[in-house]
């Protein structure tokens, strides 16, 4: 069975749906520079790639959960431009 990381709107405070969607194809666009040619876990990466792989697919997941843009440690919304700069970040400024 194969993972969709296709962006569908969902519960996501403070980030519009033009935002949330500009953020997820940045992610997948990402993704794919990553693993060019390759299904993931099939090809070798160094280990800071394969950290960033895990970050950008466990921020994928985030999104298709609706908790996409919510710091996973105050819970307080992540700023837009917080994550234009690192889409894969799991924390706001604060926390980080």
């Amino acid at each position: 069975m194969t993972a969709s990381f296709a962006y569908s709107p969902a519960r996501i405070p403070d980030l519009t749906d033009a935002q949330l969607g500009e953020l997820n194809a940045e992610l997948l666009t990402e993704l794919r520079r990553l693993t060019p040619g390759s299904t993931l876990g099939v090809r070798r990466h160094d280990v800071r790639t394969d950290s960033r792989i895990k970050l950008i697919l466990e921020a994928l997941k985030r999104i298709r959960a609706g908790i996409y843009g919510t710091c996973l440690i105050c819970q307080s919304p992540i700023a837009f431009d917080r994550l234009s700069v690192i889409p894969e970040t799991k924390t706001c400024v604060r926390c980080s």
